[in-house]
Order: structure tokens, then C-alpha cells, then sequence
């Protein structure tokens, strides 16, 4: 029974906790989704090859993955609502 008590309270507390850091946790959250879309972004260009120009100059080639792009920028609409979000719950909650 006490082992009960003391996971009851433990979980409460982390309620508590979780409730009134929210909007922190709400914020840190947009910002690694918006991470995640920037890496997606960033893995939907891709090198194909090098073109070797005059001079030592080096040309990369690159392809194109418009699924991989489309992901990314869900990702990305994802992370900006959560970010634009929290103000507007801010100002609805005065």
C-alpha cells in the first residue's frame, strides 16, 4: 500500500510539475521539431557528383527528392503552429 502512495504522489507531482512548465516544454518542443525539419530539409538536396572545373574548382551536382522535401516541410508547419500557438493560449488565458 505504501509503495501505491508513494507512486500516486509521484505521478501528481510530475503533473504539477509538467503543468506549470507547459509553455517551456511546448516552446522546447516547436524548436526540436523545427530541428528535425531543417535536417529533413537538408537531406532532400543531395550531391549525384563532382564536376571538376579550371583552376582546382569542384562543382557538385545535385538531385532533388520532393517526398523527402514535402516531409520536411510538414515537420516544419508542425513546429511553427506549436510555436505560433502559444502566444495565442497565452493571450486567450488572461
Amino acid at each position: 500500500m505504501k509503495i501505491l502512495q508513494i507512486t500516486t504522489n509521484f505521478i501528481l507531482g510530475a503533473c504539477r510539475w509538467i503543468k506549470k512548465r507547459s509553455d517551456s516544454l511546448l516552446t522546447i518542443c516547436g524548436l526540436l521539431v523545427q530541428v528535425m525539419a531543417a535536417i529533413i530539409l537538408s537531406q532532400a538536396v543531395f550531391p549525384t557528383g563532382v564536376e571538376t572545373g579550371g583552376e582546382g574548382w569542384s562543382t557538385h551536382l545535385t538531385g532533388f527528392n520532393p517526398d523527402i522535401y514535402q516531409s520536411g516541410l510538414k515537420w516544419l508547419i508542425f513546429g511553427l503552429l506549436i510555436q505560433i500557438l502559444l502566444p495565442i493560449k497565452k493571450f486567450w488565458d488572461k
